[in-house]
């Protein structure tokens, strides 16, 4: 089989295993050209505009200031006595409607009581001009 190409055709069947190779070999260069000139040289035009010019990544990285572990330790400390002041608050509040929901009952029961005793007096009295009533209706029919 190899007999039946010519010097020609093998090269095109070399070169067409060759030029994958080449087209690797120049994208890896191309990228080793970007990742060493072109980056350096777009954080230092960066850096000359103030951080214009890099990228949100970058200009967070590179400046701003990340808290200390002393100011985040005093930052949880705060928060956390601002959240034992809010329960404590909290508490107060809910003792304080406790108490209130507790005197209006207490208030209720005794409206309750009253009017009971007064509803009771109104029936006795009732009972007593029924009674006196019966006893002078006797009285006028035996007569």
């Amino acid at each position: 089989m190899m007999s039946f190409l010519t010097q020609d055709d093998l090269f095109e069947i070399e070169s067409f295993r060759i030029r994958p190779l080449l087209y690797f070999g120049f994208k890896i260069m191309v990228r080793f050209a970007v990742a060493f000139m072109m980056v350096p040289l777009w954080l230092v035009i960066g850096f000359a505009t103030f951080g214009l010019l890099l990228p949100p990544q970058v200009r967070g990285f590179f400046l701003v200031q990340k808290p200390s572990t002393l100011e985040q330790t005093n930052k949880v400390v705060q928060q956390i006595s601002d959240l034992r002041q809010e329960v404590k608050t909290l508490r107060d509040d809910v003792t304080h409607k406790i108490k209130h929901e507790k005197w209006e009952i207490e208030h209720k029961k005794v409206e309750a009581d009253k009017a009971q005793q007064e509803l009771l007096a109104d029936v006795l009295q009732m009972k007593e001009i029924m009674i006196t009533l019966l006893n002078k209706k006797k009285n006028e029919l035996q007569r």
